[in-house]
């Protein structure tokens, strides 16, 4: 199961050093999925020449500018485009307000439509699942910001059929092995060989955590547990823990704290404060508490 995050944009509030404002893209089993979109996003997506015509759900965390300026360009970039396929987008309250107000007031006329799916959590509600199909699913939840947040949960899910390899004779062809993982029977040097008996069904799961734009948040974790990757903001040092608290972010420390909390198996840090040009502080910084800490820099890829 192919499974992939490239980040577009790992920069907090404004550009600086050569990076860019939040963003990432999702390739799941070659379908193509974005979270946040903040300036200069088409922009990063030209550059690594990410499949956009691919591209039919966007993720918005929350309404703060450097998490959804960018919409506004590459909405009207994949018009200019030809684009006809609908776009599904998921956001905080406000969000299709914003976009349909820039539209109309530009008096631009999209050639697809647009489908707002506004994420509301009932009071009592830990988590909400946004969509669901055979291959993944996508769950949001509340964090802790100076605006409405939600942090995603994709689930990337597959049932593959496997052979019993050990109950099949020496030299058996290749391409009746397929043939039976297909679920159809066969026959070879005189005998009868039956899917039902000679196969079964492995579930296979990867989990990909995004948690943008928040103090810690430890209610989250039963909800994150254990998951293949978790990516953290890591906007400050601890040197400056008090900016992080008043402005509701987290520090690298912290991060890598919450990431051993919640076991997860690795931690890729971001949303870098521009008053860091060097940024291997922060990584070892994050490194002391969980050591398979990695930097979400412009262009990487994370593979699951």
């Amino acid at each position: 199961m192919h499974f992939e995050i490239k980040i577009l944009g790992s920069g907090s509030a404004t550009p600086a050093w050569g990076r860019h404002l939040s963003s990432q893209i999702l390739n799941i089993e070659h379908q193509y999925l974005m979270i946040d979109c903040g300036e200069a996003t088409q922009f990063r997506v030209i550059y690594e020449k990410v499949k956009v015509k691919k591209l039919n759900h966007i993720f918005i965390s929350h309404l703060h500018g450097d998490h959804y300026f960018g919409i506004f360009g590459l909405l009207s970039t994949l018009n200019l485009n030809g684009r006809k396929n609908d776009l599904h987008i998921y956001g905080p309250r406000g969000l299709d307000e914003v976009i349909v107000t820039n539209l109309r007031i530009s008096n631009s006329v999209l050639g697809y439509k647009l489908i707002f799916h506004e994420i509301n959590l009932e009071k009592n509600e830990k988590s909400k699942t946004l969509l669901e199909n055979d291959t993944f699913k996508i769950t949001a939840f509340p964090l802790c910001h100076r605006i409405t947040c939600f942090g995603f949960l994709f689930t990337a899910q597959s049932k593959t059929s496997k052979i019993n390899a050990a109950n099949l004779p020496k030299n058996f062809p290749f391409e009746l092995i397929r043939e039976l993982k297909a679920g159809n029977d066969v026959r070879w040097e005189g005998e009868d060989f039956l899917s039902s008996k000679l196969t079964y069904t492995k579930e296979e799961k990867k989990e990909y955590a995004y948690c943008t734009d928040t103090i810690i948040q430890e209610g989250i974790i039963p909800i994150i547990k254990g998951v293949d990757l978790l990516y953290h903001e890591a906007t400050f040092m601890e040197d400056n823990v008090h900016r992080a608290k008043t402005t509701f972010h987290s520090t690298a420390s912290q991060a890598g704290k919450f990431a051993a909390q919640a076991q997860v198996k690795k931690l890729i840090v971001g949303h870098f404060s521009s008053r860091y040009k060097e940024l291997d502080l922060l990584l070892e910084e994050a490194q002391q508490y969980f050591e398979n800490t990695e930097l979400a820099l412009e262009g990487r890829n994370f593979t699951i």
